[in-house]
């Protein structure tokens, strides 16, 4: 009797379990138009120049999308924003930024025709490098002197104490002095034979790092 009680309850329980079973809803399905999109984004590089803030990568998207919408940031803060058609790419900014930024971070969108998938999205982030120092030569003839010029090393972006290396390439007979100042003098011998030379300098700031810069001096500027 008590068999028969355990067998006709074990019926229901199994009956019930199936019920539910049958009553679970199906794992959810995504569909629209962005159901399958996928996008990557990539940083190639990134560069400072003064106020200026550049950077280069590149893009794909899959799964149906056709084009892709990129959003740039430094420190947080959007500045630019543009879309491609398409399914890869490369990508390039440039803006003008105050302060010391630190970190630039590219966002890609998938998009399909004109949607943009918000949910389907890729970032990277890469870190800003400080200035490069950039130097030039500017030069001008001393007024009652034979073929001579005071010219100076003018420095942007870079850290002090600068080191200062000139060398004054002309065939005749010339000197810059001194070679490591700055200002110098440039001289050529007054016959201005060839009457030609460059003057080159080389700075280097107190990070190790170095730019050069050269200017063509002529007797005819006499």
């Amino acid at each position: 009797m008590r068999i028969g009680r355990l067998v006709g309850l074990l019926s229901v329980i199994v009956s019930l379990v199936g019920l539910l079973v049958w009553a679970s809803p199906a794992p959810a399905v995504a569909v629209g138009p962005c159901a399958g999109a996928w996008v990557n984004v990539s940083i190639s590089n990134v560069s400072r120049s003064g106020n200026v803030v550049a950077a280069t990568g590149t893009w794909d998207v899959g799964g149906g999308a056709t084009g892709v919408a990129l959003y740039y940031y430094i420190d947080g803060v959007l500045y630019q924003s543009e879309t491609h058609a398409g399914t890869w790419g490369s990508w390039y900014f440039s803006d003008n930024v105050s302060g010391s930024p630190n970190t630039f971070k590219v966002t890609g969108y998938a998009r399909v025709n004109s949607t943009t998938c918000w949910k389907h999205s890729d970032s990277e982030s890469a870190s800003i490098p400080p200035p490069q120092l950039e130097v030039s030569i500017s030069c001008s003839f001393r007024s009652g002197t034979t073929y001579t010029w005071d010219c100076t090393a003018n420095k942007s972006n870079g850290t002090p104490p600068y080191t200062y290396d000139w060398n004054f390439n002309y065939a005749g007979i010339g000197h810059v002095t001194p070679d490591n100042g700055n200002p110098v003098e440039v001289w050529m011998k007054y016959t201005c034979d060839p009457g030609i030379g460059t003057v080159t300098v080389t700075v280097t700031d107190g990070n190790g790092n170095s730019d050069s810069a050269s200017r063509t001096l002529s007797c005819n500027e006499w």
